[in-house]
């Protein structure tokens, strides 16, 4: 679901109400608000798999853009507002395409790329794509000639993956996710530096229209919530409390408005019999995944945030292929736990 949320107050965390904009049971997110304000391009799976498409920013009937079988994701408005590209994987590879703002054909415009995004002045596309040693980096190229794209960040640019490009409104610098944190580069790559510091999950960048913030999202405080850093660096600011979680900021031109995603979910167990079909479910509040069953079916080891923000692995003991009594706790360690595995004797 998306929210819209205005403010007026500049240099201060943004005030203002909030506006259910999607509905229903199918996923839906990755909004992206048109350059006047007025639509919101997003990402649903309500026809089967992910498409594209297209709502009023005060809410409505949703149109859809692409009706493929592949996957079709990552929106970018160009800034006329009349064609939107995206990431679709419907070729056999990931590549960037172009739909009309009312759908219809659709262009193939970048091979093996991903996230595209555009330049203010329309004539540049910044794009993800792995290099000769397999690692997603970067790349610029000309709208007049995709052809010739340039490979723009490199392993000194920050750890691991590169990914989701963002431009500055001059055109001159862009900024973009890394393993650790938020990176800036300019356009010629002979300036580069981190933008957010520690070792924080930073994503999702987006440049208010004015240059002199960057909104994105971040696992920051035990919760996923949308944040801003002025572009120079410094302290990050929270601007939503978190409890949706919220995330995928994109803002109006006019930086009126915010529009976002959040959402309300649950991982529970299911202990399903293969013999009988018989189904258990363990009721939480919280989050339990994760499972694995010890080779003698006595237990049942997961991970759970039940006593905080904090995944911790819990135990369940089984019998007869049901629980019995609580789940307790088995670790409490500092740190998150995942993917649990019971050796072979089940003694460890």
């Amino acid at each position: 679901q998306k929210r819209l949320f205005p403010w007026v107050t500049a240099g201060k965390i943004p005030q203002g109400a909030t506006l259910r904009i999607t509905a229903g049971d199918a996923w839906s997110g990755q909004p992206a608000i048109s350059p006047d304000g007025t639509r919101i391009a997003y990402v649903s799976d309500a026809a089967g798999n992910r498409d594209l498409y297209l709502i009023d920013a005060k809410g409505g009937n949703p149109f859809q853009l692409t009706d493929d079988s592949s996957t079709d994701e990552d929106p970018a408005w160009f800034p006329d507002g009349h064609a939107i590209a995206f990431t679709s994987n419907r070729t056999g590879e990931p590549a960037v395409w172009r739909v009309g703002q009312l759908g219809g054909d659709q262009e193939l415009l970048l091979p093996n790329a991903i996230e595209p995004a555009i330049s203010a002045d329309g004539s540049m596309i910044a794009f993800v794509r792995a290099d000769q040693a397999a690692d997603e980096r970067i790349w610029l190229a000309a709208m007049n000639d995709l052809s010739a794209a340039w490979q723009l960040t490199t392993d000194a640019h920050g750890a691991w993956s590169h990914r989701e490009p963002a431009w500055s409104p001059d055109g001159t610098t862009v900024c973009y996710k890394t393993r650790h944190g938020l990176w800036m580069i300019s356009t010629d790559g002979t300036q580069a530096s981190p933008l957010t510091e520690g070792d924080q999950v930073d994503f999702d960048p987006v440049w208010a229209p004015n240059s002199r913030y960057i909104y994105f999202s971040s696992f920051r405080e035990g919760t996923l919530a949308l944040w801003r850093v002025k572009h120079s660096g410094g302290e990050p600011q929270r601007l939503t409390p978190g409890t949706g979680p919220e995330s995928h900021p994109s803002l109006s031109q006019d930086r009126m408005s915010i529009a976002y995603t959040t959402e309300s979910s649950h991982h529970n167990l299911v202990l399903l019999d293969l013999d009988s079909g018989n189904r258990t479910h363990f009721p939480s509040l919280r989050d339990d995944w994760m499972p694995t069953i010890s080779p003698d079916e006595t237990k049942i080891v997961f991970i759970s945030d039940r006593w905080g923000t904090q995944h911790e692995l819990w135990i369940q003991d089984l019998k007869d292929r049901e629980p019995v009594g609580p789940p307790r706790r088995l670790l409490t360690r500092e740190g998150d736990a995942a993917f649990p595995a019971f050796s072979p004797d089940g003694r460890w």
